[in-house]
């Protein structure tokens, strides 16, 4: 997961920079991370959200994650998150995966990067993946040499890539913020409803 992931980011990071290189200025900033110790307490990113959840709660417009960009046979980029941007992130899916599905994106877990970022500062999430390799994830057998073997072009790991570059320049450069406060609502009185 790491070699992919890594990979993943850094190739959507490079995008951006040649975009940049080219003129392009988004209306808002973005910021690029890694973190360290997720296996052991998200302790990298909990740290960094904890001193800087003040701006966060008054800034930020989103956090966008991928925590696993495993290519293979993974034949749909999936993603969960907050219901703000349920319909920006499943159109960006639509395109990237040649469908055109409606379903609402189900809310993220705890286990990854992004928990401290909705649960302490309170900021909307989105998480991008793509796995394939369930039964060798997290072993000695998730690498560099098994990814190229199942995906030598790396496809799959474009389509991750494509689909969080597209959610960050969405949200980075439209004059309003695109998060969908009516399915916000709706999804938050369907909840309460329920339990």
């Amino acid at each position: 997961a790491v070699v992919s992931t890594q990979s993943t980011g850094l190739e959507v990071a490079r995008s951006l920079g040649e975009f940049l290189e080219k003129g392009w200025r988004p209306r808002r900033t973005i910021k690029v991370a890694s973190w360290d110790t997720e296996e052991w307490g998200l302790m990298g990113s909990i740290e960094w959200v904890e001193e800087y959840r003040f701006p966060l709660r008054s800034k930020a417009v989103i956090y966008v994650n991928t925590d696993v960009a495993e290519g293979g046979h993974c034949h749909e980029v999936m993603a969960s998150g907050s219901p703000m941007y349920d319909r920006l992130t499943t159109g960006i899916l639509n395109k990237v995966n040649g469908v055109n599905a409606s379903t609402p994106l189900p809310l993220s877990g705890s286990g990854s990067d992004m928990y401290s970022f909705y649960c302490y500062a309170g900021v909307s999430v989105v998480d991008i993946n793509c796995n394939s390799f369930d039964n060798v994830y997290h072993t000695l057998h998730d690498n560099r040499h098994l990814l190229e073997l199942v995906d030598p072009d790396y496809k799959s790991l474009a389509k991750v890539a494509s689909a969080l570059a597209q959610v960050v320049v969405n949200a980075s450069e439209s004059v309003l913020i695109p998060g969908d406060v009516e399915v916000y609502a709706a999804r938050i009185s369907e909840w309460w409803f329920q339990h």
